[in-house]
């Protein structure tokens, strides 16, 4: 399925659930597992993760929610 995805020219897959932040990826493609908001496994905090899509670009940062800010930014 990741070389179907590939050969689509997909740049990140973003999925969930598996209790716990990791990623890594497949050639040049980003696989982005974001942690569950209930029980996490390891030191993971509960929380959401930001994506920004930009014309050439995908930024992304995960935040507990006792940290999320008011006002996003990304540099």
């Amino acid at each position: 399925m990741l070389e179907k995805f590939y050969e689509a020219n997909v740049k990140a897959i973003f999925c969930g659930h598996y209790h716990r932040n990791v990623g890594g990826f497949y050639k040049d493609m980003e696989v982005v597992v974001t942690s569950a908001i209930g029980y996490q496994l390891g030191s993971d905090e509960s929380g959401l993760r930001i994506v920004k899509l930009g014309e050439n670009s995908i930024d992304h940062k995960y935040y507990a929610f006792g940290d999320v800010p008011k006002n996003i930014t990304f540099e």
